[in-house]
């Protein structure tokens, strides 16, 4: 699992988690309900296995879709430039890493980075809208200030992803010289954003932004818990989302003010501290039944980030 998803952080890996979860009750009286739940795990064991070849069939396909807009664009760049100047290719270096004269990929970056970075580009799309979206629908923007507004948003978190996978793939660089480095991003996309909104549309945002991780993560786990916790009612299962949301928030905002190593099996700690965190909290509020279900997704959750490590 690591290595077929390794770019994992920022939340996703909490989508690739939820892909293999399933519910179960926690308590088991008599030796046939414990025979029934091993055959239960046994069977959502093969499921997750099923699910992850989906996903990286999925992941693959959306690479070749990226390499193929790729071959594009170089395409139409190459018909352009013949038109002007014909002699400006783009020609692999001694290393093997790319040079391209119109900017294309930054100084330095081999062609399987910058396919990467194209993959990363479409994933944090997706995660920026699902973390700006109330903003976005409040405000009301005209569309081209809406989409400048989304390229700046969706770049942050393009290189905050990169420098955790970075980070992940070192294994020896402590998570607050990636929290400054995400800071550094921050202050970026604040100049960015000052130049595209208006004053009064700009202290929205900075007011809206320190709860876009706490809205990605409520997003993330409604859809996760309507499918894998169905028998939670709406109630129940807006406070789980919204409990858990907030643990997950607060717990990996922790982590990256430490000086812990920045490495996957301690960002999977620090979500399943918060789930456990989560738990303990909902068992206030909910019946033995609904808190049951939730139990189960939190258990299969922290299991899968256990594996994710190995």
């Amino acid at each position: 699992m690591k290595k077929s998803l390794p770019w994992l952080g920022w939340g996703v890996a909490l989508v690739a988690v939820a892909l293999s979860i399933y519910t179960a009750q926690e308590t088991l009286e008599t030796r046939k309900r414990l025979a029934l739940a091993e055959a239960n795990a046994k069977e959502a064991a093969s499921a997750g296995e099923t699910q992850r070849r989906d996903l990286e069939a999925r992941l693959a396909e959306l690479r070749s879709q990226v390499r193929d807009l790729q071959a594009r664009v170089a395409e139409t760049k190459k018909t352009q430039k013949t038109a002007k100047t014909p002699d400006a290719p783009v020609r692999p270096s001694a290393e093997g890493e790319l040079e391209d004269e119109d900017g294309e990929g930054e100084p330095g970056e081999s062609e399987a980075q910058i396919r990467e970075k194209n993959v990363i580009r479409a994933q944090m799309g997706t995660m920026t809208d699902m973390a700006y979206k109330p903003f976005f629908d409040e405000m009301s923007f005209p569309d081209e200030v809406r989409v400048a507004a989304r390229e700046a948003l969706t770049e942050f978190a393009v290189r905050r992803q990169q420098r955790q996978n970075d980070a992940f793939r070192r294994g020896n660089v402590s998570a607050r010289e990636v929290r400054a480095d995400r800071d550094l991003a921050m202050a970026t996309l604040r100049g960015r954003l000052q130049l595209i909104l208006s004053a009064d549309q700009f202290a929205q945002w900075q007011a809206y932004e320190p709860d876009s991780d706490q809205v990605l993560f409520q997003a993330i786990l409604d859809g996760q818990l309507n499918m894998l916790a169905s028998g939670l009612t709406a109630e129940n299962l807006r406070l789980a989302r919204d409990t858990m949301a907030e643990e997950l928030a607060r717990y990996i905002d922790r982590f990256e003010n430490s000086d812990e190593l920045y490495t996957l099996v301690n960002f999977n700690l620090a979500q399943s501290q918060a789930l456990q965190d989560s738990l303990e909290r909902l068992g206030q509020a909910l019946d033995e039944e609904q808190l049951g279900l939730v139990q189960g997704f939190v258990d299969q959750a922290t299991a899968m980030f256990a594996a994710m490590g190995q």
